[in-house]
């Protein structure tokens, strides 16, 4: 089929057709040509219309193969574009109706429509549906309106089946979420067999166009989990066997909460040889259950246990928990006097929190009544005389043996003995802080050394430290008695202690006993032996060989240390006072059948104990920081290159704003540096506000710790350990405002950080500015504040010199008139009419600091008296003499002669 329409410049034909078209079949196809028949090139728009709201679904169902930029046509052009419909399978058959429309800008009042129609027809698989047979149950059921199924009950399904195919076909019914026997299907009964017999067939048979009913038992076993159920519902046919056709059937298994408990046996002996009893529990509903079991009785006279404590039942299962009990008071196990009958209950309770409900949390399982049970309490007297049979007998038998111990056999061993060796605290700095020790030891008169070292390592520059105790080359010098003596006792004990621990806080005390103390004292008075056994205690403060004064020789990491203790089995005791004879000394320092003590060499001592103390930390010090950062003044004045000037004290001006003398550049610095021993270097530099650097860096830098020579004039460590800087001078000598910055370098290992602080800004202020002289025609305005003139009544104006000598100034001003000015002196005009006049001289230096002086100018009328002229130069007016006391006789200036004068009304002007 061929379309045409065209008007006189654009033609449309359209060839094919789309009736019949199938949904989910290959693409329908149309061919459009157009044809520029005008003289012009024409860029054509070619499009899709649905003429209906049914129809637009073609615009996501069509497609041209060409667009619009390539529809570009030169005169007698033919082209051809083809129209594709895709429809998809769920399309609605039907018919649709659209246009084919054309137009170009160029031709504009030609536009082309063309109305065309699309049929679609039904999908091969929409015919096989509609021969599907069809299901209903009954009840209707979903998932918000599921059937209520209670425990052991039975849900009956109605199934009708229809059967719209012109086949006769049988249909079967299958439930595959269930087990089998959990549901039963019964299909109607045969009456074609035989007249008056029933008979039940396993399938459904139904003619074209018949309808029938299977009907579906769902009989879940009584102890089934509780909860919600969808199984699916199949039917199969018989003929077409690849159809299936599902059904979802919904019920809610209602929950039972049924419990039983039961105590075997009821009553109970105890004591007995089986004192348990057995608690039977049974899950009889379809829940699952958390249980917890106790027991009491009213006057808490036993204790339960019961094993398990927890039970976990799954619906319908029994369990058996073992119960024993036991007297709660101890002695009521050994000693009863009368026997007592005790009623018990056991109670069975929900271990958690188990609502059975999904909406009404408040519900709980249902609990068994309590379980009653009996216990024969039997009294309990023999073991009564066993006991104290028995306690006696064990304390006669221990009194013995101590007493053989103490009399034949111990005797107090004289090997010195380390009780106590420690350190006050874990952790040392290495600098400034050196190692604290102290130790306990028993019987210090046998001590012959003690050796304190590093363990299991090898400390550059650190040795074994070794004290000698006891020594007769040492005697008088650091003696240390015991004067703590018992009456009736002998208990003198002298030790001889070396130089090494001058230092050290040595003492002799007592060694802690036990609760037989006071035996063990009377049976040594008894045997003329010490009362009581004496310890050494010393508490180093600084270990010669591993710290100087101001610091640890240890580096940093974690060390143990060693104390070792020899001891000579001879008594090396030595006098007390520095002159006993030798005689004496030789018998106390010597025991029977013994070498005097002198004889004896060092060689003979041995080694008694030793103790370990590990885990010593000797940690970094502490990195620098900055305590204090400031400028040594809040203000500062450049500094006068010119020599000084005497000037009377009368005039020298006073600043506009000045306040006290500030100090004079370059501007200084203090600060103060805590742990200054890993300083490397220090920098002091200044900023301008804007960021900029208007003071040169002045680096230090710390060699081994050592002040560099920049600092020594002005720094100090002191005992505090900390580096303290005062009046330290910058490189900031020119005016302006400084905010200065500390920056401290310190380095260990390898790292290097650095800190720094930030002083308040600072200021350097410019010289005042001095107005050293101010004259009027040579006369001081500081001398003479007030200047008078006698002038000339004809004269309009009149002239003045003002010269100056001035300082530090950057800018001059003259008041009222002119203003701003340069040089040292000018030429000043002022009207010659009588009164006062006050000039005022104004100085600025660039801080903008102002100094002033001023002058009063007083003007009189001199008098003139009507002479005649003499004869002279025309026009000329001799001067009259100057009255006496007047300005002019004073040397101030006559008034001037007519003669040269200015213009009336001509202004004060200044040269």
């Amino acid at each position: 089929m061929v379309v045409s329409n065209s008007l006189h410049n654009l033609r449309l034909d359209i060839q094919g057709s789309t009736l019949g078209a199938k949904s989910g079949s290959d693409p329908v196809e149309r061919v459009i040509t157009i044809q520029n028949r005008g003289q012009e090139i024409a860029n054509v728009e070619l499009w899709l219309k649905p003429t209906d709201a049914q129809s637009e679904p073609l615009l996501q169902w069509s497609l041209f193969d060409k667009s619009d930029a390539e529809l570009t046509l030169e005169p007698d052009e033919r082209i051809d574009v083809t129209l594709s419909f895709l429809i998809p399978l769920q399309a609605e058959p039907g018919f649709y109706s659209y246009e084919i429309r054309l137009r170009s800008p160029q031709y504009p009042n030609e536009d082309l429509r063309r109305s065309q129609q699309l049929q679609v027809l039904p999908s091969a698989q929409e015919v096989r549906l509609r021969n599907e047979p069809k299901i209903t149950l009954d009840p209707v059921t979903d998932s918000d309106h599921p059937y209520q199924l209670q425990a052991g009950g039975t849900f009956a399904i109605a199934v009708t089946v229809e059967n719209p195919s012109r086949r006769t076909d049988r249909f079967f019914l299958t439930c595959p979420d269930l087990d089998d026997d959990w549901y039963s299907v019964i299909y109607p009964e045969n009456t074609a067999i035989a007249a008056g017999k029933l008979s039940y067939t396993d399938g459904l048979e139904l003619n074209p166009g018949e309808q029938g009913i299977i009907r579906c038992q769902i009989h879940p076993p009584q102890h089934a989990p509780a909860g919600h159920y969808f199984p699916l519902l199949r039917l199969h046919s018989k003929v077409r066997t690849e159809l299936m056709l599902l059904k979802v059937v919904y019920f809610v298994l209602v929950v039972s909460d049924r419990l039983t408990a039961d105590l075997t046996p009821k009553v109970q002996s105890l004591p007995s040889p089986d004192p348990g009893f057995q608690l039977a529990l049974t899950n009889q509903g379809n829940i699952q259950r958390q249980l917890w079991l106790e027991a009491w009785d009213v006057e808490r006279q036993l204790q339960y246990r019961f094993t398990p404590a927890e039970v976990s039942l799954a619906p319908g299962e029994e369990k058996v928990a073992g119960l024993t009990l036991q007297p709660r008071r101890w002695w009521h196990r050994i000693w009863r006097l009368r026997d007592r009958d005790i009623d018990f209950e056991v109670l069975v309770d929900n271990l958690l929190s188990q609502p059975i409900g999904e909406t009404d949390d408040a519900l709980q399982p249902a609990l068994p009544e309590p379980v009653t049970g009996k216990v024969l309490y039997k009294a309990q007297r023999r073991w009564l005389f066993r006991l104290l049979v028995l306690i006696l007998g064990l304390g006669a038998a221990l009194t013995l043996l101590w007493l053989i111990w103490e009399f034949f056999i111990w005797r107090p061993s004289l090997k010195p003995s380390i009780v106590e060796f420690s350190t006050p605290q874990e952790t040392y700095k290495e600098e400034g802080e050196p190692i604290t020790f102290s130790w306990e030891i028993t019987n210090p008169e046998r001590i012959t050394r003690l050796v304190l070292s590093p363990k299991d390592v090898q400390i550059n520059g650190v040795d074994d430290v070794v004290y000698r105790l006891n020594d007769s080359a040492i005697e008088g010098n650091f003696p240390l008695t015991d004067d703590s003596t018992t009456e009736g006792a002998s208990s003198d004990i002298e030790i001889l202690l070396p130089p090494d621990l001058d230092n050290a806080n040595c003492t002799l005390e007592e060694t802690k006993a036990g609760f037989l103390s006071p035996l063990l004292k009377a049976y040594r008075w008894l045997l003329r032996k010490p009362l009581e056994r004496q310890s050494l205690n010393c508490q180093v403060a600084q270990v010669a060989g591993l710290a100087t004064e101001t610091r640890t020789l240890l580096e940093e990491g974690k060390y143990a240390f060693e104390l070792e203790v020899f001891w000579d089995r001879q008594l090396r005791t030595a006098a007390t006072t520095q002159g006993s004879s030798e005689e004496a000394r030789s018998q106390r320092l010597r025991l029977p059948g013994r070498a005097p003590a002198a004889d004896r060499s060092a060689s003979a001592d041995r080694l008694a104990d030793r103790a370990v103390l590990p885990d010593v930390v000797i940690a970094a010090p502490d990195l620098p920081k900055i305590l204090a950062f400031s400028t040594a003044a809040t203000d500062y004045q450049v500094a006068d290159g010119n020599a000084p000037t005497a000037v009377n004290e009368a005039d020298q001006p006073t600043a506009t704003g000045a306040s006290a003398v500030p100090a004079i550049a370059p501007v200084q610095l203090d600060w103060t540096i805590a742990n200054p021993s890993e300083i490397q270097a220090i920098q002091v530099f200044g900023l301008a506000p804007d960021g900029s650097v208007n003071a040169q860096p002045i680096t230090f830098e710390f060699v081994e710790g050592q002040l560099p020579s920049g600092l020594l004039p002005y720094c100090s460590s002191g005992t505090t350990g900390q580096l303290q800087c005062e009046n330290v001078p910058t490189t900031a000598t020119k005016v302006g405002e400084y905010t200065f910055y500390l920056r401290v370098i310190a380095g260990r290992d390898g790292t290097v950080e650095a800190i720094a602080e930030q002083a308040p800004m600072v200021a350097i202020k410019p010289l005042a500015p001095i107005i050293n002289s101010f004259q009027v025609d040579g006369n001081s305005a500081l001398e003479q504040p007030r200047q008078v003139y006698s002038l000339n009544p004809n004269l309009e104006t009149f002239k003045v010199l003002l010269s100056w000598e001035i300082e530090n100034a950057t800018k001059i001003e003259l008041s009222p008139a002119p203003g701003e000015i340069e040089g040292d002196s000018i030429v000043y005009t002022l009207s010659a009419s009588p009164g006062a006049e006050t000039i005022e001289l104004r100085v600025t230096n660039e801080a903008g600091e102002v100094a002033t002086r001023s002058v009063v100018i007083e003007k009189t009328e001199a008098f003139m008296p009507e002479l005649a002229l003499p004869f002279g130069a025309p026009g000329e007016v001799p001067p009259p003499p100057p009255p006496p006391g007047s300005a002019g006789a004073a040397g101030n200036p006559l008034p001037p002669a007519l003669e040269g004068l200015e213009p009336v009304g001509a202004p004060p002007q200044a040269d």
